[in-house]
């Protein structure tokens, strides 16, 4: 459960947070883990460069690398939700998980809680929004799917511990043109290698969540 993370102060409301997040960690039926979840690693080490380098934001950002996201029920971040002293200041959490492998097609916003809670709604569409104006191809979840997620409320990502503590959050998740493929033969395998995902995938990714963090 060690949670690295690091803060660049607001100029206007340093006492309001917004998160953003990706894990560190990988299953053991991978070497790598280059999409899941390095990507989102190197995601969020690049938001804090750029906010760092430039125009300092309103409110605080915090930029946490989780543990455990792959292990257990997201003990990573929910440990973050039960110490971090500030919790009732988080305004929102943005979860980097993860750009997609092979050719990256769209970006999936994913809403779904662990046991409770949902993203509300005007973050979803915020997120939506943040990815279009970039501009990029956004979805949001197929009415039938979202159905069986609300039913079953398990969430893929840490975003679900995040809305099960009452912080508002939702997951940035890229998806393939082969999805089959990028879940069956490279997600948690040995193939989730840096070769199998393209440079360029990052930049929409990237800028998306930037659009959304402004």
């Amino acid at each position: 459960l060690k949670n690295i993370y690091a803060t660049i102060r607001g100029t206007e409301f340093p006492d309001e947070y917004i998160i953003v997040l990706a894990h560190y960690d990988v299953t053991d039926t991978t070497v790598e883990g280059a999409s899941d979840d390095a990507s989102g690693v190197g995601t969020v080490l690049e938001l804090a460069r750029v906010f760092k380098a430039g125009t300092k934001p309103k409110r605080s950002i915090f930029f946490l690398l989780t543990d455990s996201e792959e292990f257990g029920a997201f003990w990573g971040a929910h440990q973050f939700a039960k110490q971090f002293r500030h919790r009732d200041k988080i305004l929102a959490a943005v979860s980097l998980d993860f750009v997609a492998p092979l050719e990256q097609k769209d970006i999936l916003v994913l809403t779904d809680g662990l046991q409770k809670g949902f993203t509300p709604l005007w973050l979803r569409e915020m997120a939506l929004e943040s990815i279009r104006a970039v501009p990029y191809p956004a979805a949001d979840m197929a009415f039938f799917l979202e159905l069986v997620q609300r039913a079953i409320l398990i969430p893929p990502a840490d975003h679900g511990a995040l809305l099960m503590a009452g912080i508002p959050a939702m997951n940035f998740f890229g998806r393939s043109t082969d999805f089959t493929k990028q879940m069956k033969e490279i997600h948690h395998t040995p193939e989730d290698k840096m070769e199998n995902i393209r440079l360029e995938s990052f930049i929409p990714y990237g800028k998306a969540a930037e659009i959304l963090l402004r």
